[in-house]
Protein backbone atom coordinates (compact mmCIF):
# COMPACT_ATOMS: atom_id res chain seq x y z
CA UNK A 1 0.00 0.00 0.00
CA UNK A 2 1.09 3.64 -0.78
CA UNK A 3 1.03 4.48 3.18
CA UNK A 4 4.28 1.75 3.79
CA UNK A 5 6.98 3.42 1.39
CA UNK A 6 5.97 7.12 2.15
CA UNK A 7 6.08 5.91 6.36
CA UNK A 8 9.36 4.72 5.59
CA UNK A 9 10.67 7.70 3.84
CA UNK A 10 9.98 9.59 6.72
CA UNK A 11 11.04 7.54 9.67
CA UNK A 12 14.25 6.06 7.67
CA UNK A 13 15.68 9.22 6.81
CA UNK A 14 14.08 11.06 3.81
CA UNK A 15 11.29 13.08 5.95
CA UNK A 16 14.00 13.64 9.15
CA UNK A 17 17.19 14.49 7.13
CA UNK A 18 14.94 16.99 4.41
CA UNK A 19 13.52 18.92 8.08
CA UNK A 20 16.55 19.01 10.09
CA UNK A 21 18.20 20.65 7.15
CA UNK A 22 15.43 23.13 7.04
CA UNK A 23 16.03 23.83 10.71
CA UNK A 24 19.30 24.40 10.60
CA UNK A 25 19.40 27.08 7.98
CA UNK A 26 16.56 28.46 9.56
CA UNK A 27 18.29 28.52 13.02
CA UNK A 28 21.43 29.72 11.26
CA UNK A 29 19.75 32.91 9.93
CA UNK A 30 18.48 33.20 13.37
CA UNK A 31 21.20 32.95 15.93
CA UNK A 32 23.98 34.59 13.31
CA UNK A 33 22.80 36.41 10.73
CA UNK A 34 25.97 37.77 8.98
CA UNK A 35 27.21 33.85 9.42
CA UNK A 36 24.49 32.16 7.35
CA UNK A 37 25.02 33.25 3.99
CA UNK A 38 28.69 32.15 4.24
CA UNK A 39 27.55 28.75 5.62
CA UNK A 40 25.40 28.12 2.50
CA UNK A 41 28.45 28.79 0.28
CA UNK A 42 30.45 26.22 2.44
CA UNK A 43 27.88 23.54 2.40
CA UNK A 44 26.78 23.13 -1.03
CA UNK A 45 30.08 22.47 -2.54
CA UNK A 46 31.35 19.16 -2.81
CA UNK A 47 33.88 17.98 -0.44
CA UNK A 48 36.29 14.19 -1.10
CA UNK A 49 33.31 13.46 -3.83
CA UNK A 50 30.28 14.11 -0.67
CA UNK A 51 28.20 16.84 0.25
CA UNK A 52 28.92 18.35 3.75
CA UNK A 53 27.13 20.99 5.39
CA UNK A 54 27.56 23.26 8.49
CA UNK A 55 24.59 23.69 11.08
CA UNK A 56 23.70 24.92 14.95
CA UNK A 57 23.57 22.02 16.13
CA UNK A 58 27.06 20.50 15.02
CA UNK A 59 28.97 19.39 12.12
CA UNK A 60 27.16 17.24 9.98
CA UNK A 61 28.79 14.95 7.09
CA UNK A 62 26.00 13.69 5.29
CA UNK A 63 27.48 10.60 4.83
CA UNK A 64 30.10 8.49 5.86
CA UNK A 65 33.33 9.20 3.63
CA UNK A 66 33.33 13.01 3.41
CA UNK A 67 37.34 13.55 4.78
CA UNK A 68 38.09 17.03 4.96
CA UNK A 69 36.38 20.47 5.31
CA UNK A 70 38.25 23.73 4.00
CA UNK A 71 37.26 27.03 5.07
CA UNK A 72 38.82 29.55 3.04
CA UNK A 73 37.23 32.57 3.40
CA UNK A 74 35.40 33.78 6.64
CA UNK A 75 33.28 37.12 7.16
CA UNK A 76 33.35 39.91 9.29
CA UNK A 77 32.35 38.63 13.02
CA UNK A 78 33.35 35.09 12.92
CA UNK A 79 35.97 33.24 15.18
CA UNK A 80 39.27 32.51 14.08
CA UNK A 81 39.24 29.33 14.26
CA UNK A 82 36.95 25.57 13.37
CA UNK A 83 36.47 24.06 16.79
CA UNK A 84 35.95 20.30 16.16
CA UNK A 85 35.54 17.64 19.27
CA UNK A 86 37.63 14.62 18.66
CA UNK A 87 37.03 12.97 15.57
CA UNK A 88 34.10 15.59 14.90
CA UNK A 89 31.01 13.32 15.97
CA UNK A 90 27.94 15.86 15.60
CA UNK A 91 26.55 17.47 18.72
CA UNK A 92 25.52 20.79 19.69
CA UNK A 93 27.46 23.24 17.33
CA UNK A 94 28.12 26.14 20.03
CA UNK A 95 30.80 23.78 21.68
CA UNK A 96 32.15 22.10 18.72
CA UNK A 97 31.88 24.78 15.59
CA UNK A 98 32.70 28.71 15.91
CA UNK A 99 30.43 30.08 13.52
CA UNK A 100 29.94 33.21 14.80
CA UNK A 101 32.21 34.35 17.46
CA UNK A 102 33.03 38.08 19.20
CA UNK A 103 35.59 36.53 21.20
CA UNK A 104 38.10 36.98 18.10
CA UNK A 105 38.91 39.68 15.71
CA UNK A 106 38.25 39.32 12.11
CA UNK A 107 40.34 37.04 10.03
CA UNK A 108 40.91 34.65 7.32
CA UNK A 109 40.95 30.82 8.35
CA UNK A 110 41.92 28.08 6.03
CA UNK A 111 42.37 24.97 8.19
CA UNK A 112 41.32 21.43 7.48
CA UNK A 113 39.11 19.26 10.00
CA UNK A 114 40.03 15.02 8.96
CA UNK A 115 36.55 13.72 10.01
CA UNK A 116 36.76 9.63 9.93
CA UNK A 117 33.04 7.85 10.38
CA UNK A 118 33.83 4.31 9.94
CA UNK A 119 34.00 2.48 13.56
CA UNK A 120 36.08 -0.01 11.84
CA UNK A 121 38.76 2.92 10.52
CA UNK A 122 37.92 4.54 13.75
CA UNK A 123 39.48 1.92 15.92
CA UNK A 124 42.43 2.19 14.34
CA UNK A 125 43.09 6.28 15.26
CA UNK A 126 41.66 6.05 18.84
CA UNK A 127 39.51 4.24 21.11
CA UNK A 128 36.53 2.85 19.27
CA UNK A 129 33.61 4.81 17.93
CA UNK A 130 32.32 8.31 19.40
CA UNK A 131 31.02 8.07 22.44
CA UNK A 132 28.35 10.78 23.54
CA UNK A 133 26.43 10.93 26.55
CA UNK A 134 23.17 12.50 26.60
CA UNK A 135 22.40 14.21 29.86
CA UNK A 136 18.70 14.95 30.88
CA UNK A 137 19.22 18.55 31.31
CA UNK A 138 22.76 20.82 31.79
CA UNK A 139 21.60 21.20 35.69
CA UNK A 140 23.89 20.71 38.08
CA UNK A 141 22.26 17.62 39.94
CA UNK A 142 23.96 14.18 41.22
CA UNK A 143 22.64 12.37 37.90
CA UNK A 144 23.66 15.00 35.36
CA UNK A 145 27.53 15.12 36.78
CA UNK A 146 27.46 11.19 36.85
CA UNK A 147 26.76 11.64 33.59
CA UNK A 148 29.47 14.68 32.69
CA UNK A 149 32.37 12.35 34.48
CA UNK A 150 31.63 9.41 32.71
CA UNK A 151 32.60 11.00 29.25
CA UNK A 152 35.31 12.86 30.79
CA UNK A 153 36.50 10.06 32.64
CA UNK A 154 36.37 7.80 29.10
CA UNK A 155 38.22 10.81 27.96
CA UNK A 156 41.15 10.49 29.53
CA UNK A 157 41.40 6.95 28.69
CA UNK A 158 41.46 7.47 24.98
CA UNK A 159 37.74 7.37 24.27
CA UNK A 160 36.26 10.46 22.00
CA UNK A 161 33.36 11.11 24.15
CA UNK A 162 31.39 14.24 24.66
CA UNK A 163 28.15 14.93 27.57
CA UNK A 164 25.51 16.90 26.06
CA UNK A 165 22.04 18.15 27.44
CA UNK A 166 18.82 17.37 25.94
CA UNK A 167 17.75 20.62 27.35
CA UNK A 168 19.03 23.73 29.79
CA UNK A 169 17.16 22.85 32.79
CA UNK A 170 16.34 24.91 35.66
CA UNK A 171 18.36 26.80 38.53
CA UNK A 172 21.20 28.98 38.33
CA UNK A 173 23.97 26.12 38.59
CA UNK A 174 24.61 24.35 35.09
CA UNK A 175 26.91 22.16 33.77
CA UNK A 176 29.73 23.34 31.23
CA UNK A 177 27.99 20.99 28.67
CA UNK A 178 26.13 21.67 25.01
CA UNK A 179 22.75 22.33 24.87
CA UNK A 180 20.86 20.83 21.93
CA UNK A 181 17.41 22.43 22.39
CA UNK A 182 14.90 24.49 24.50
CA UNK A 183 13.42 21.72 26.05
CA UNK A 184 13.28 18.10 26.55
CA UNK A 185 11.36 17.62 23.50
CA UNK A 186 12.19 20.01 21.24
CA UNK A 187 12.62 19.01 17.55
CA UNK A 188 15.68 21.04 17.16
CA UNK A 189 17.38 18.46 19.70
CA UNK A 190 15.52 15.38 18.49
CA UNK A 191 17.15 15.94 15.30
CA UNK A 192 20.42 16.37 16.56
CA UNK A 193 20.22 13.13 18.51
CA UNK A 194 19.47 11.40 15.39
CA UNK A 195 22.28 12.65 13.22
CA UNK A 196 24.73 11.72 16.21
CA UNK A 197 23.11 8.36 16.41
CA UNK A 198 24.67 7.74 12.82
CA UNK A 199 27.94 7.61 13.79
CA UNK A 200 27.89 7.74 17.37
CA UNK A 201 27.13 5.52 20.25
CA UNK A 202 24.47 7.07 22.20
CA UNK A 203 24.66 6.49 25.94
CA UNK A 204 21.01 7.59 27.32
CA UNK A 205 21.64 8.89 30.67
CA UNK A 206 18.23 8.66 32.64
CA UNK A 207 14.58 8.10 32.01
CA UNK A 208 14.30 11.74 30.38
CA UNK A 209 17.14 10.83 27.89
CA UNK A 210 15.87 7.17 27.41
CA UNK A 211 12.43 8.80 25.77
CA UNK A 212 14.50 11.49 23.85
CA UNK A 213 17.16 8.57 22.38
CA UNK A 214 14.32 6.24 21.71
CA UNK A 215 12.05 9.23 19.97
CA UNK A 216 15.11 10.22 18.03
CA UNK A 217 16.06 6.91 16.46
CA UNK A 218 12.95 5.54 15.29
CA UNK A 219 13.45 3.88 12.23
CA UNK A 220 17.37 3.75 12.63
CA UNK A 221 19.75 0.99 12.99
CA UNK A 222 21.67 2.70 15.23
CA UNK A 223 22.80 1.24 18.67
CA UNK A 224 22.65 2.58 21.81
CA UNK A 225 22.98 1.87 25.69
CA UNK A 226 20.50 3.36 28.59
CA UNK A 227 22.00 4.08 31.90
CA UNK A 228 19.62 3.58 34.47
CA UNK A 229 20.42 6.46 37.23
CA UNK A 230 17.55 5.55 39.51
CA UNK A 231 15.29 2.64 41.24
CA UNK A 232 13.68 1.24 38.07
CA UNK A 233 10.77 0.19 40.61
CA UNK A 234 9.59 3.82 40.91
CA UNK A 235 8.91 4.13 36.87
CA UNK A 236 5.84 2.15 37.05
CA UNK A 237 2.78 4.17 37.36
CA UNK A 238 0.79 2.12 35.20
CA UNK A 239 0.30 -0.05 33.15
CA UNK A 240 1.07 2.20 29.58
CA UNK A 241 3.84 3.61 31.20
CA UNK A 242 5.49 0.19 32.12
CA UNK A 243 4.62 -1.20 28.46
CA UNK A 244 6.32 2.17 26.79
CA UNK A 245 9.06 2.12 29.06
CA UNK A 246 9.15 -1.50 28.34
CA UNK A 247 9.25 -1.11 24.74
CA UNK A 248 12.26 1.48 24.92
CA UNK A 249 14.30 -0.71 27.51
CA UNK A 250 14.27 -3.81 24.86
CA UNK A 251 15.27 -1.68 21.96
CA UNK A 252 18.48 -0.16 23.75
CA UNK A 253 21.62 -2.71 22.90
CA UNK A 254 22.35 -2.88 26.80
CA UNK A 255 20.88 -1.67 29.83
CA UNK A 256 23.14 -0.54 32.79
CA UNK A 257 22.22 -0.55 36.19
CA UNK A 258 23.52 0.44 39.48
CA UNK A 259 22.90 -2.39 41.81
CA UNK A 260 22.33 -6.00 41.20
CA UNK A 261 18.45 -5.24 42.56
CA UNK A 262 17.80 -3.03 39.45
CA UNK A 263 18.67 -5.82 37.24
CA UNK A 264 16.06 -7.80 39.07
CA UNK A 265 12.93 -5.22 38.37
CA UNK A 266 14.21 -4.80 35.02
CA UNK A 267 13.78 -8.70 34.18
CA UNK A 268 10.74 -8.83 36.04
CA UNK A 269 8.91 -5.32 35.56
CA UNK A 270 9.92 -4.74 32.05
CA UNK A 271 11.00 -8.15 30.26
CA UNK A 272 14.56 -6.68 29.44
CA UNK A 273 16.83 -10.02 28.37
CA UNK A 274 19.10 -10.82 31.43
CA UNK A 275 21.65 -10.88 28.54
CA UNK A 276 21.67 -7.21 27.70
CA UNK A 277 21.60 -5.89 31.42
CA UNK A 278 25.10 -4.69 32.96
CA UNK A 279 25.76 -3.89 36.72
CA UNK A 280 28.04 -1.08 36.79
CA UNK A 281 28.00 0.87 40.12
CA UNK A 282 28.59 5.14 40.40
CA UNK A 283 32.58 6.20 41.03
CA UNK A 284 34.09 9.53 41.96
CA UNK A 285 37.51 10.29 41.92
CA UNK A 286 39.19 9.36 45.53
CA UNK A 287 41.62 12.44 45.12
CA UNK A 288 38.56 14.69 45.52
CA UNK A 289 36.98 13.20 47.73
CA UNK A 290 40.09 12.33 49.77
CA UNK A 291 39.34 11.28 53.97
CA UNK A 292 39.30 14.59 56.32
CA UNK A 293 41.86 15.76 58.24
CA UNK A 294 41.43 17.97 61.25
CA UNK A 295 43.24 21.05 60.13
CA UNK A 296 41.03 21.22 56.93
CA UNK A 297 37.70 20.09 59.69
CA UNK A 298 38.97 22.98 62.01
CA UNK A 299 39.11 25.46 58.80
CA UNK A 300 35.69 24.56 57.18
CA UNK A 301 33.38 24.60 60.43
CA UNK A 302 35.57 28.30 61.42
CA UNK A 303 34.46 29.62 57.77
CA UNK A 304 30.70 28.36 58.72
CA UNK A 305 30.94 29.36 62.12
CA UNK A 306 29.79 25.65 62.98
CA UNK A 307 30.69 25.19 66.83
CA UNK A 308 28.47 21.98 67.59
CA UNK A 309 27.22 19.03 65.72
CA UNK A 310 26.80 19.74 62.07
CA UNK A 311 24.66 17.77 59.46
CA UNK A 312 24.21 18.25 56.03
CA UNK A 313 21.88 18.26 53.53
CA UNK A 314 23.44 18.19 50.17
CA UNK A 315 21.49 18.05 47.15
CA UNK A 316 18.76 19.55 45.11
CA UNK A 317 15.79 21.23 47.07
CA UNK A 318 12.71 18.96 45.00
CA UNK A 319 10.12 16.74 46.71
CA UNK A 320 11.85 13.25 45.76
CA UNK A 321 14.67 14.50 47.97
CA UNK A 322 12.93 15.73 50.64
CA UNK A 323 14.67 18.13 52.22
CA UNK A 324 11.42 19.18 54.90
CA UNK A 325 11.84 15.65 56.54
CA UNK A 326 15.52 16.68 57.35
CA UNK A 327 14.39 20.01 58.77
CA UNK A 328 11.87 18.19 60.68
CA UNK A 329 14.34 15.63 61.97
CA UNK A 330 17.17 17.74 62.88
CA UNK A 331 14.59 20.15 64.57
CA UNK A 332 14.66 17.18 67.25
CA UNK A 333 17.92 17.43 67.86
CA UNK A 334 19.00 19.99 70.45
CA UNK A 335 21.94 21.98 69.39
CA UNK A 336 22.60 20.63 66.31
CA UNK A 337 22.98 22.38 63.09
CA UNK A 338 21.56 21.48 59.27
CA UNK A 339 23.41 23.27 56.66
CA UNK A 340 21.51 23.15 53.45
CA UNK A 341 23.19 22.78 50.33
CA UNK A 342 21.83 23.21 47.10
CA UNK A 343 18.77 24.55 45.03
CA UNK A 344 14.94 23.70 43.85
CA UNK A 345 11.40 24.77 44.18
CA UNK A 346 11.20 23.89 48.43
CA UNK A 347 13.68 26.51 48.76
CA UNK A 348 10.82 28.65 50.11
CA UNK A 349 9.32 26.29 52.30
CA UNK A 350 12.92 25.01 54.05
CA UNK A 351 13.90 28.25 55.04
CA UNK A 352 10.05 28.90 56.23
CA UNK A 353 9.86 25.52 57.93
CA UNK A 354 13.41 25.74 59.70
CA UNK A 355 12.52 29.49 61.03
CA UNK A 356 9.28 27.74 62.64
CA UNK A 357 10.97 24.55 64.03
CA UNK A 358 14.55 25.30 64.53
CA UNK A 359 15.62 28.90 64.82
CA UNK A 360 19.28 29.92 63.57
CA UNK A 361 19.75 26.24 62.90
CA UNK A 362 18.90 25.60 59.59
CA UNK A 363 21.23 27.47 57.31
CA UNK A 364 20.77 28.01 53.24
CA UNK A 365 23.84 28.32 51.53
CA UNK A 366 22.94 27.34 47.47
CA UNK A 367 24.42 24.94 45.44
CA UNK A 368 28.28 24.29 45.19
CA UNK A 369 30.40 23.29 42.74
CA UNK A 370 33.24 21.47 45.82
CA UNK A 371 30.86 19.00 47.57
CA UNK A 372 34.03 18.27 49.27
CA UNK A 373 34.66 21.14 51.04
CA UNK A 374 31.37 21.63 52.28
CA UNK A 375 31.49 17.74 53.59
CA UNK A 376 34.34 18.69 55.63
CA UNK A 377 32.81 20.50 58.30
CA UNK A 378 29.85 17.74 58.47
CA UNK A 379 29.47 15.43 61.28
CA UNK A 380 27.22 13.47 59.97
CA UNK A 381 25.27 13.57 56.08
CA UNK A 382 21.31 13.23 55.97
CA UNK A 383 19.70 12.00 52.94
CA UNK A 384 15.67 11.94 53.12
CA UNK A 385 14.93 11.03 49.51
CA UNK A 386 11.56 9.39 48.81
CA UNK A 387 13.64 7.32 45.73
CA UNK A 388 17.09 7.44 44.38
CA UNK A 389 19.65 5.22 42.33
CA UNK A 390 22.58 4.88 44.25
CA UNK A 391 23.51 8.63 45.04
CA UNK A 392 26.77 9.91 44.53
CA UNK A 393 26.54 12.42 47.54
CA UNK A 394 26.94 8.74 49.59
CA UNK A 395 30.08 7.99 47.95
CA UNK A 396 31.53 11.72 48.42
CA UNK A 397 30.51 11.17 51.90
CA UNK A 398 32.08 7.72 52.80
CA UNK A 399 34.98 8.42 51.12
CA UNK A 400 35.57 11.62 53.00
CA UNK A 401 35.17 9.53 56.20
CA UNK A 402 31.54 11.32 56.86
CA UNK A 403 29.04 8.61 58.53
CA UNK A 404 25.25 9.14 56.53
CA UNK A 405 21.79 8.70 58.09
CA UNK A 406 19.93 8.04 55.01
CA UNK A 407 16.14 6.45 54.04
CA UNK A 408 15.59 2.82 52.41
CA UNK A 409 15.22 3.74 48.78
CA UNK A 410 17.10 2.61 45.93
CA UNK A 411 20.66 1.40 46.35
CA UNK A 412 21.03 2.96 50.20
CA UNK A 413 20.99 -0.63 51.87
CA UNK A 414 23.85 -2.06 49.92
CA UNK A 415 25.88 1.34 50.33
CA UNK A 416 25.80 1.33 53.91
CA UNK A 417 25.51 -0.90 57.13
CA UNK A 418 23.92 -0.18 60.41
CA UNK A 419 26.23 0.86 63.27
CA UNK A 420 29.36 1.24 60.78
CA UNK A 421 28.95 3.92 58.39
CA UNK A 422 25.72 5.22 59.37
CA UNK A 423 22.29 3.75 59.21
CA UNK A 424 19.26 3.19 57.05
CA UNK A 425 15.52 4.33 58.12
CA UNK A 426 11.96 3.66 56.47
CA UNK A 427 10.99 6.33 54.39
CA UNK A 428 8.94 9.26 55.90
CA UNK A 429 9.66 7.79 59.65
CA UNK A 430 10.73 11.28 60.98
CA UNK A 431 11.16 9.58 64.14
CA UNK A 432 13.08 6.36 63.14
CA UNK A 433 15.45 9.31 61.30
CA UNK A 434 15.96 11.12 64.06
CA UNK A 435 17.20 8.74 65.93
CA UNK A 436 19.41 7.51 63.36
CA UNK A 437 21.23 10.77 63.38
CA UNK A 438 21.72 10.94 67.20
CA UNK A 439 23.72 7.13 66.84
CA UNK A 440 25.30 8.70 63.51
CA UNK A 441 26.28 11.99 65.96
CA UNK A 442 27.77 9.58 69.11
CA UNK A 443 31.38 9.15 67.96
CA UNK A 444 31.24 5.79 69.86
CA UNK A 445 29.02 4.57 67.25
CA UNK A 446 30.83 5.21 64.29
CA UNK A 447 33.53 7.08 64.70
CA UNK A 448 36.04 4.44 65.14
CA UNK A 449 35.40 2.75 62.33
CA UNK A 450 35.79 6.10 60.00
CA UNK A 451 39.25 5.28 58.68
CA UNK A 452 37.84 1.63 57.63
CA UNK A 453 34.62 2.76 56.36
CA UNK A 454 36.75 5.40 54.33
CA UNK A 455 39.24 3.19 52.69
CA UNK A 456 36.51 0.67 51.79
CA UNK A 457 34.46 3.35 49.73
CA UNK A 458 37.59 4.28 48.40
CA UNK A 459 38.05 1.07 47.02
CA UNK A 460 34.20 -0.05 46.04
CA UNK A 461 33.82 3.32 43.97
CA UNK A 462 37.28 3.96 42.27
CA UNK A 463 37.33 5.10 38.60
CA UNK A 464 39.50 2.92 37.78
CA UNK A 465 37.27 -0.28 38.43
CA UNK A 466 34.18 1.64 37.08
CA UNK A 467 35.90 2.42 33.91
CA UNK A 468 37.28 -0.94 33.30
CA UNK A 469 33.84 -2.14 32.62
CA UNK A 470 32.06 0.74 31.00
CA UNK A 471 35.35 0.28 28.20
CA UNK A 472 34.89 -3.56 28.24
CA UNK A 473 30.55 -2.92 27.45
CA UNK A 474 31.09 0.14 25.29
CA UNK A 475 34.07 -1.74 23.22
CA UNK A 476 31.88 -4.55 22.45
CA UNK A 477 29.49 -3.02 20.98
CA UNK A 478 31.84 -0.58 18.52
CA UNK A 479 33.04 -3.87 17.28
CA UNK A 480 29.72 -4.67 16.40
CA UNK A 481 29.00 -1.74 14.56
Amino acid sequence: MLWRPIARWAFCGGATDFLSSAIAWWSIRAEAPAAWPWCALASVGQVGNERCSISPVGLRLSRTHCRTLTTSTTPSGWGTDLLVAGTGFPVAARALLRVASTEHPSTSVSRSVSATWSCSEMNAASTGCPVVVVLPSAQRRGAEIQGAELASALRTRGWDAQAVAIAPGAGTAALEVPVLGATRWSLRGLMALRRAAKDSLLVAHGSSALLAVGLATIGMRSRWVYRSIGDPNAWVSGRVQRLRTGFLLRRAEAVVVLWSGAEEAMVSTYGVSRGRIVTIPNHRDADRFAPIDPEERETARGRLGIGGPAVLFLGALSVEKGPLEAVAAVAGIDGATLLVVGEGPLAEEVRLLGERLAPGRVRLHGPTDDPGGVLAAADVLVLTSRTEGMPGVIIEALMRGVPVAATDVGAVRSMIEDGVNGYVVPVGDTGAMVEALRKTLDEQACGPLVSEFSSAARRTYAPAIVLDRWETLLSSLTERR
